[in-house]
């Protein structure tokens, strides 16, 4: 999601993605060669090299990203681990297996890259979400900042005498 939440810039390097996200570098390795096979992320090689969004995050499914990262995700497979689980011979979890499966794929079918990369931006400046264009004031919540009242230090200083 780094790529995510810089707006389809290149993210320089595994090792700059890599401090954002805390994963270990053969991990993250292993992750953009599968983003870059399935064609959501491209790679420039050479000096100012590094990795970016295929296309905009508008345009990329969560679903995308986990069937690259796990081409056997929506796989039937027991969730039990049984070996024969299918409509004929199911396992005790196998009905709600099915419908939690169908319901997931769903969901990350109608979550883009692009909405976890505004979450991770209204996380990281939370509470002041926007800024109110006419007087520059942090929004919080639809309601402008108290702004900071400037005292007179002289009439302070002359009722303390």
């Amino acid at each position: 999601m780094v790529l995510a939440k810089d707006g389809g810039k290149v993210v320089r390097s595994r090792h700059a993605a890599r401090l954002e996200t805390g994963v270990p570098l053969p991990s993250l390795s292993k992750v953009l060669n599968s983003l870059g096979q399935a064609g959501l992320v491209k790679a420039k090689r050479g000096y100012k090299g590094g990795f970016m969004l295929a296309r905009s995050g508008d345009e990329i499914t969560l679903r995308q990203v986990a069937e690259a990262v796990d081409p056997k995700l929506n796989q039937p497979r027991c969730f039990l681990g049984f070996a024969e689980c299918s409509e004929e011979r199911s396992c005790p979890a196998h009905d709600f297996w099915c419908r939690t499966r169908k319901k997931t794929m769903a969901y990350l079918e109608d979550l883009t890259v692009a909405d976890v990369g505004d979450f991770e931006w209204n996380r990281q400046n939370w509470p002041f979400h926007r800024v109110r264009e006419e007087d520059s004031l942090p929004v919080l919540d639809g309601v402008a900042a108290p702004e900071t009242a400037e005292t007179d230090t002289s009439e302070s200083s002359e009722a303390s005498r």
